[in-house]
């Protein structure tokens, strides 16, 4: 589901006090990355730990935002258009 209109330009914490949905495009990004961190037998320490996900995937929300939205994040099933 793609951010509502009201949760556009909101900060890291407020997203976070509020518990803001996820843009499904951060969740496959972050899922991506999981995917080749642990492909690479990488050890990348946020993704052991659920407060820095969803703050990694907040800070993911905030950086869609500002991009393209219609740039298309790859993961495994296909492609998830903004």
């Amino acid at each position: 589901m793609a951010p509502k209109k009201k949760e556009i330009g909101l900060s890291l914490n407020t997203r976070w006090f509020k518990g803001v949905e996820h843009n499904p495009r951060s969740v496959a990004l972050y899922k991506s990355l999981v995917k080749i961190d642990q492909e690479e037998k990488g050890n990348f320490s946020v993704f052991q730990s659920c407060k820095e996900e969803e703050l990694l995937k907040y800070l993911f929300d905030i950086y869609l935002e500002q991009t393209d939205p219609k740039k298309q994040i790859p993961i495994e099933e296909g492609i998830v258009d903004g």
